[in-house]
């Protein structure tokens, strides 16, 4: 980003955290962009159909911005390493819930499946794992 550009967005700052209506919409409308490509880049790892979250978590990080500006302060760094810093605990939230419940957070509703999930769940996998484990000692 260049100088003048930074600067711009100092103002645009400065100006929406004392609570300038126009500011705050021009800040998060060069916000917006931002976390659409932070999200877009750290989800397209996320297995299965996670990746259509992206929108909607760009959206969870500019209303998570929104509510973190009146406690904004200016610490001498750029303010999109602020939004970055928000962006990634949003993405790290979905990733975890994905991980968590794989199948239940990542698949669309305008895309579901016709019939009941029969795969293992954690549990049942992990008992596999570690009988596989006990049967490799026991070969050896």
């Amino acid at each position: 980003m260049r100088d003048d550009e930074t600067t711009v967005i100092g103002a645009l700052v400065h100006r929406a955290v004392d609570g300038d209506a126009q500011a705050t919409h021009d800040l998060l409308a060069h916000v917006h962009p931002l976390a659409l490509r932070y999200c877009r880049s750290r989800l397209n790892r996320l297995p299965g159909d996670a990746r259509h979250f992206v929108e909607d978590l760009a959206q969870e990080v500019c209303v998570a911005v929104l509510m973190a500006l009146p406690r904004y302060k200016d610490t001498g760094r750029p303010f999109e390493a602020f939004v970055f810093a928000i962006a990634g605990h949003k993405v790290a939230d979905l990733q975890r819930a994905a991980m968590r419940h794989p199948g239940s957070t990542a698949v669309p509703s305008d895309e579901m499946p016709e019939r009941p999930d029969d795969s293992l769940g954690p549990e049942e996998r992990a008992l596999l794992s570690s009988d596989a484990a006990w049967a490799k000692k026991l070969l050896a």
